[in-house]
């Protein structure tokens, strides 16, 4: 993935939480289990696996699938190490780099099964990645957050999904004890309008984040493209990225099936744009 170091441990008045990583600019993605008795607007600490410490914001949270979104300053100058997104297949080896402390045993196996749209109740749907372990774990609710990264031999090293704690994982395989599983990142990208491909690029142009809802404004179909070297990057993602939207309108593809390219397009247009600050 280029980097190892793009996941956070999360603390709250000296608390720790659990886990999260970078996801895209400017936001962590972790589970309502971490930010558990937080509001959005509460300060919230994030730890690097390097060592920073950096001031986030709760920033939206999604009781319904179990997911939160937490904001944080970026500074340009600084690589937040942004992993590489994919879809995970079942057979697939796993590993979880996050841990709750230094003595904690490493998570790591195979995926079990991909069960797309299961929801609890009413709520969204969230398509659930089933974990086996290579070994037991008496308990693995210290976890939750963290990412799940495929290590499969001969596939390209990349964050699949996110360690759901275990009372939600639990109530999404239809209430199976010791259950362990992931949420896919694209149930991340389809809850938060934050991640969405329109929302990151009005960050990029130093635009306000757009509010998710009903009456929130449509995005515009064409975005001023940044100077500089930045533009032709800019200029061949958004033909990318429309041409994707194109596709799913259609319905050749799956928004499931797009919502890791989407990031991975992204995260280009940003890399060229944070190179072009520094230097």
């Amino acid at each position: 993935m280029g980097h190892d170091d793009y996941w956070v441990a999360l603390s709250h008045e000296g608390a720790l939480l659990g886990g999260g990583f970078f996801l895209a600019r400017s936001y962590v993605l972790t589970t309502t289990a971490c930010v558990q008795g937080l509001v959005p607007g509460d300060r919230i600490d994030l730890h690097t696996s390097a060592g920073a410490v950096l001031t986030g914001m709760v920033y939206e949270v999604a009781e319904d699938v179990g997911l939160a979104l937490v904001s944080f300053l970026p500074d340009p100058r600084v690589d937040y190490a942004t992993p590489l997104t994919d879809h995970a297949v079942k057979g697939d080896d796993w590993r979880a780099p996050y841990r709750p402390g230094p003595v904690a045993a490493g998570l790591r196996g195979t995926v079990d099964e991909i069960s797309p749209d299961r929801r609890i109740g009413d709520g969204r749907p969230v398509h659930v990645i089933e974990l086996a372990l290579d070994r037991a774990v008496h308990d693995y609710a210290g976890y939750a957050g963290g990412p799940v990264e495929r290590r499969t031999d001969g596939k390209v090293p990349a964050v699949v999904g996110i360690v759901l704690d275990p009372a939600l994982a639990r109530r999404l395989r239809d209430g199976a004890e010791n259950a362990v599983a992931a949420g896919a990142i694209s149930s991340a990208v389809e809850v938060f309008e934050a991640l969405s491909a329109e929302n990151q690029l009005r960050l990029l142009l130093g635009a306000p984040p757009q509010d998710a809802g009903p009456d929130a404004e449509s995005p515009p179909d064409e975005w001023p493209a940044p100077d500089g070297r930045t533009s032709r990057k800019y200029a061949s993602g958004m033909s990318l990225l429309r041409g994707f939207k194109r596709a799913e309108a259609e319905g050749v593809v799956e928004a499931w099936d797009l919502a890791p390219v989407q990031l991975r397009v992204l995260h280009e247009i940003v890399d060229t744009w944070e190179e072009e600050f520094r230097d």
